[in-house]
This record gives C-alpha cells, structure tokens and sequence, in this order.
C-alpha cells in the first residue's frame, strides 16, 4: 500500500482584489491581490489586505454573513460625461502623437524652449486622460463583497468600478499612440529626437515588464483553476456558505438517493480513495457543484498515478492537468474509448462547476456515476498494492 499524498486543499475558486482604481497607480504598485476559496471554507489571500483582520490572513465564509454590492457611479452624470471625455481625449491623443512626433522628426516642429507651449498643446489630451484616470475612483464605487464576522467585523473584496472596459479601452489607446511616436522618432540621428524616442520606448519597456510581472505573478496553478469575476467568486462563497440542499424538492430527493446508492458503491475503494484528500468532499459535500469539484480533482490524481504506473517521464514545464494526464497515459497504453469519453465528461462537468457553480443534483449524479465507473476500471487495470 502507497502511502496517503500530502495535498493541500483544494481550491474551489479564485478571484482578485482590486487596491487601486487608477492604472496608472496599478503599473507603479501592485494593484490586484490574488483571493483563493478553499474548500474546507478558508477564504485565503497572500497579502494583508483586504483580510488585515486575522494573522494567518485567512477566514471561513462559512462563520460569515455575506453581501454583494453592484458597481456605483456616485456621481452619475459626472462619471459618464468624464468617462466619454477621457475617450475622446485618448483617440485625440493617439491622432495628435503622431502628427507630434512626425512634425519632430522631419523638423518642422522645434525643440527650442520658447516652442514649448506648440508642444503641449499635442500633449493636452493625455493630461485630461491622466486627471480622469486619478480621479474616477472618486467619482464612482467599485463592486465589492462585505463579509461580517459577528457585528463590527467587516472585510471587504473589491472589484471593478463601473464602464472598466471603456477606461481600459482608452489607455490602449494611449499606450498605442506613444509605441507609434517612438517608432517614427527613433531612426532620427538628432540627438534630441533620439533621447525622446528613447523615453517613449522607456515608458513602453516599463509598462511591458510591470503587464509581465503581473501575468507571471497571477498564472493558474497546476489544476488550471481560472480567476472569475467578483460575481461569479460571490456564487462561489454563497454556494460554499449554503451547502445544503432543499429536502422538500421531491426531485432533489430522487437525485440524493440515488446519489447516496452510487456513494455505497464507491466504499468499496475506500482504501484507494483514502489516499486523496479531495475524495473526502465527495462523500461529505451536500453542494452539487463541490462534488463534482472534488471528483474531478481526484480523478486528475488517480490518472498521474496510472501514468506513474506506466514509467511516464513527464517535461517539468508540463501542466499537470486531467486532459495533459489522459494524454500522456495514451503516448504508452491505450485507453478505452468508453473510460476516455468519462474522463472527457468527468472534466468538463468539473470545469463547469468550478467556473460557474451552477449544477444541480441529477448533474452531479451524473458525474458521480462516471466517476464510480472510472474507479472500478482503475482498480481492476492499475492496483495499489
């Protein structure tokens, strides 16, 4: 008998907390905190805030009252009209750069001090963007979860403020016009010409490396957990707060007696099972959705251990996922075609369930089915002595 893996819980899901509301302040400091939801009900982020409130910096949601708030615009007019400013003033900036930094380059435009104000005048949108981008988190409310534990104790998850993708668009914008400006002034052999290409290329290089940083420090763990929106992490935490199922639905109880009659089947493999900590949600979980969570994380282990079965060497950089598994397993053995389309289901069920947390009993019936199949074939194909 192997002995029991060491895994650490699972995650159920993950989002970002969101610091700062100007992108210019996200690209100087980290702006986004990475927030995990296990699934013992740990939420869990790596950082103080917004969780300042224990030591080890985590909670149970499942101690918590919990509420989503929408995003705001406080000042609606205001936020908009600003909102729409600051577009016009990002597409005036793209057309205006470039005219800039041709009139530079071909001379018609000097860099003699008393010239100074005809430049500005190019530079006059990027200002009005700048203003709006510094103060729109004045004007509007970001979404936000609150968790209170007891009375006065209240953490709060923010999100996104209202119209992002608008704001977002903008600054592509900007960040277009500056690549553009820098690519025609950058050939000139004046010396002036060349020092601002090069602080345009600068300012490019440092906002390249501040996306890369975020992108590496925000990658998907081994089980490919993808980060949701602050709506779909609430469902997420009200599915795991809840975890209860209506006994009065005369469907959902056809559905759970069913479900318990599978689960006796499983016990069988119990001292297989035992060796993932992930299966034990498959028998204590009362959400549909963290069982099929839970079946899909066990099955991922027990196909690594049939590939580790069959002497599989597996690159470093190689993902250690389900479907990366159910590949390599077929580079040396061939799968049955009807155990692969159960492992197909099996992670598709699971990734549904972990994106969006809405499967219903007979769904999870389903998957525990195909899960209890896929069990007596590993069981039979590749015994742990």
């Amino acid at each position: 008998m192997t002995d029991v893996l060491d895994e650490s819980p699972q995650v159920i899901a993950r989002t970002y907390h969101f610091e700062h509301t100007s992108i210019l302040h996200s690209v100087l400091y980290r702006s986004k905190v990475p927030i995990c939801l296990l699934q013992n009900g740990v939420l869990e982020t790596e950082k103080v805030d917004p969780l300042h409130k224990t030591s080890n910096n985590s909670n149970n949601v499942k101690k918590a009252n919990i509420r989503y708030y929408f995003p705001t615009e406080r000042y609606r007019t205001v936020y908009r009209f600003s909102n729409l400013f600051s577009l016009l003033a990002a597409l005036s900036f793209f057309v205006q750069i470039i005219a800039w930094a041709d009139m530079v380059a071909y001379g018609s435009l000097g860099l003699e001090e008393d010239e100074f104000l005809n430049h500005s005048i190019y530079f006059t949108p990027l200002f009005v963007y700048i203003l709006f981008d510094l103060l729109r988190g004045r004007l509007g409310t970001q979404e936000r979860i609150e968790l209170t534990f007891g009375t006065t104790d209240i953490r709060t998850i923010k999100g996104q403020l209202p119209l992002e993708n608008t704001h977002n668009f903008s600054s592509i914008l900007i960040v277009l016009g500056i690549l553009f400006a820098a690519i025609i002034l950058i050939p000139e052999s004046d010396l002036l010409v060349l020092a601002l290409g090069a602080i345009c290329y600068f300012f490019l290089g440092f906002i390249l490396i501040a996306s890369i940083t975020s992108y590496f420090s925000s990658r998907e763990d081994n089980n490919q957990q993808k980060y949701q929106s602050l709506v779909q992490f609430y469902f997420a935490l009200m599915n795991m707060k809840e975890d209860t199922f209506n006994s009065t639905d005369e469907d959902n109880h056809d559905a759970i007696s069913e479900l318990n009659e599978i689960k006796i089947r499983l016990e069988q493999f119990e001292e297989l099972l035992s060796q993932f900590d992930a299966a034990k949600e498959i028998f204590q979980s009362k959400s549909p959705s963290l069982i099929a969570i839970a079946i899909g994380a066990t099955t991922e282990k027990l196909m690594r251990t049939a590939c580790d079965q069959l002497g599989i060497k597996r690159k470093s950089s190689a993902r250690p996922t389900l479907l990366s598994f159910t590949q390599e397993y077929q580079t040396k053995r061939e799968l049955d075609d009807k155990i692969r389309t159960h492992l197909n289901l099996i992670r598709e069920y699971r990734n549904r369930a972990a994106h969006h947390f809405n499967l219903d009993w007979k769904e999870s019936l389903i998957v525990l089915d195909l899960f209890c199949q896929f069990v007596e074939w590993f069981s039979i194909t590749h015994p742990v002595e």
